[in-house]
């Protein structure tokens, strides 16, 4: 991974944003996720810059990834849904080439080592889980449009 320029827009702006509920940006994204879904956000763990494998061992870093779980019939956890995040300092910004290929990905699989979460939950995600969306694929680019120290805008990826 490339550092970040302008401090660090993923870090020090949106996933402070984003973990904290009551945040301006949070109910924001919150609002968009009920208008374009009709869920709550509410309902999912949040964590930070994990790796998700969506062929083969080819992947990209999800900024923030938001996971629904659900008891299965065995009482054990299992994701239900999930919801990505990729930030970008501009609403022009392409998706890098890994970004992109995951974006057509109908499956992905968690790379990441053992990543708490950020709300608290101490719900961990853990390397081989599989992800699927729960319906219609839910992505959201989250922006700045000037010098990465706030979120200008939040929009749905299609």
């Amino acid at each position: 991974m490339q550092p970040e320029p302008y401090g660090g827009f993923e870090t020090d702006v949106c996933l402070t944003a984003f973990k904290n509920r009551s945040s301006a940006k949070y109910v924001e994204l919150k609002s968009k996720f009920q208008t374009d879904f009709g869920k709550n956000l509410d309902d999912y763990d949040m964590y930070s810059q994990v790796q998700l494998k969506y062929s083969g061992d080819d992947y990209f870093v999800a900024d923030q990834l938001f996971v629904k779980y659900k008891t299965d019939a065995l009482g054990r956890k299992v994701v239900d849904d999930i919801v990505v995040i990729e930030n970008k300092l501009s609403s022009t910004t392409p998706l890098t080439t890994p970004q992109s290929n995951a974006f057509n990905s109908t499956s992905l699989t968690v790379r990441s080592q053992n990543l708490p979460s950020q709300f608290g939950s101490n719900q961990n995600i853990t390397s081989g889980t599989v992800l699927n969306f729960s319906g219609t694929k839910q992505w959201y680019k989250v922006h700045d449009g000037s010098n990465g120290d706030a979120i200008s805008g939040i929009s749905k990826m299609q």
